[in-house]
């Protein structure tokens, strides 16, 4: 029997506990997201300064995740850590108000820039030890259903709370109206982190690794780690250097309103709704190394709709594709990686892995400011269409490549693929 086996027993109520955890944190974080793009734009933020709110999260993961992992690592309870981690994430939200009621000032979009990449110090840290503890608490026949439960619960809130939201912040007419919103954000959060804590068990995650270059090399020679972890990178390069690009287009170019983009991202939400449960069957009948390239090669497509101009239609459009293909890349890129991480030392390879492809997620969209300079913004879209694919491909090579037998045993050599 596994070490963490007992921690089974609890399989069912932790399925649901998940769920409402899932839930709370769909109403926390769509009350925030969807609106900060087009708040920095009526806050006067430059395109430099749009990107860096794409750019400053994953560099914030590569900063922190590998030293958080080392210090998780060594505590006495994960889940109590992870908890207190996503509570202090949920206070930002309150910083965000304050700066919504200021006098206007040119320093508010720079104050707004550095809060959020302060904010993912955090919730590096606390994301990848809760994945660490939900592949520990759940076998892995079980993951991909809860998985499945926990984003049909986060699109069906997300949904509601983004119809919600835009109607305070379309009706109201005001900056008060964010304010509103972001403090309703920082409740949810609250909700969250107590939900979060009703989870039974506290697995311990792993073994603190004697020395970090040892655990590095060590994880790296876990062969399918190695190949999921190169081959994220080109994905994750081109799906976060298109996301600046949406912002200023949407908003500048497409003109949408608070009301657009509520749609918007409830279009997606809906459809990633939808789709989950049709990819949660797909998944657990092929399993997620082979569901993962068709995902991430349809999502490639959300790029290329962008390029060809469409305005307001074409927009909508591209979040229907987002949301019914989007669900299966999240789905399966979190199981894939779950699968992949050596359980000695789980919560290390996945700080690992969030610090390389969180590399490629810092430099994809500083580069997009760069090109459109130079480049109209709906021609710069081939290119994260072009990475989006090739990222897809890469996915499946790792599946033609790889050798019958367990998934997790390392190479005699510690480099190469």
């Amino acid at each position: 029997m596994a070490s963490d086996e007992p921690y089974r027993v609890h399989e069912a109520e932790n399925l649901r506990t998940n769920t409402f955890n899932g839930a709370a944190q769909a109403i926390a974080l769509n009350l925030v997201n969807p609106f900060l793009g087009i708040d920095l734009v009526r806050l006067g933020a430059t395109n430099f300064e749009l990107s860096l709110v794409i750019a400053l999260p994953p560099l914030a993961v590569t900063l922190s995740t590998l030293l958080g992992a080392q210090w998780v690592a060594r505590v006495k309870s994960p889940h109590r850590t992870a908890a207190m981690l996503f509570a202090i994430a949920r206070l930002f939200p309150l910083g965000l108000l304050l700066i919504n009621l200021m006098p206007p000032s040119p320093w508010q979009p720079v104050l707004m820039v550095i809060l959020i990449g302060a904010m993912n110090v955090p919730i590096a840290v606390a994301n990848l030890t809760w994945q660490a503890i939900i592949s520990a608490l759940f076998r892995p026949s079980t993951r991909t259903h809860a998985v499945t439960l926990r984003t049909v619960a986060t699109s069906g809130l997300g949904i509601i709370t983004l119809l919600g939201a835009a109607l305070i912040v379309g009706q109201a007419r005001h900056v008060g109206a964010y304010a509103w919103i972001f403090g309703a954000a920082f409740m949810a959060g609250m909700i969250e982190v107590w939900w979060f804590l009703r989870l039974k068990g506290d697995p311990p995650v792993q073994t603190a690794p004697p020395n970090f270059f040892g655990a590095a090399r060590r994880v790296w020679a876990y062969r399918d780690f190695r190949r999921y972890t190169l081959a994220s990178i080109p994905f994750y390069f081109g799906w976060q250097m298109a996301q600046p690009l949406f912002i200023r287009y949407q908003v500048s170019d497409a003109h949408a309103t608070n009301a657009w983009i509520a749609v918007f991202a409830a279009t997606n939400a809906l459809c990633a709704a939808l789709m989950s449960p049709l990819w949660g069957k797909f998944g657990h009948r092929v399993g997620a190394r082979y569901a993962l390239p068709l995902a991430t090669s349809l999502l490639s497509m959300v790029p290329a709709i962008y390029a060809l101009n469409l305005g307001l239609h074409g927009i909508f459009i591209s979040n229907i594709v987002g949301g019914m293909f989007g669900a299966g890349v999240n789905m399966f890129l979190l199981l894939r990686l779950m699968e992949v991480a050596p359980a000695s030392d789980r919560i290390f390879a996945i700080g690992m892995a969030n610090t390389l492809i969180g590399t490629a997620s810092v430099v994809g969209p500083l580069l997009s400011v760069v090109l459109v300079r130079y480049i109209p913004i709906p021609e710069v879209f081939w290119i994260p269409t072009g990475l989006r694919f090739a990222g897809a491909i890469a996915f499946f090579a790792t599946v033609r490549l790889g050798v019958k037998g367990t998934t997790l045993a390392p190479d005699s050599a510690s480099t190469g693929t």
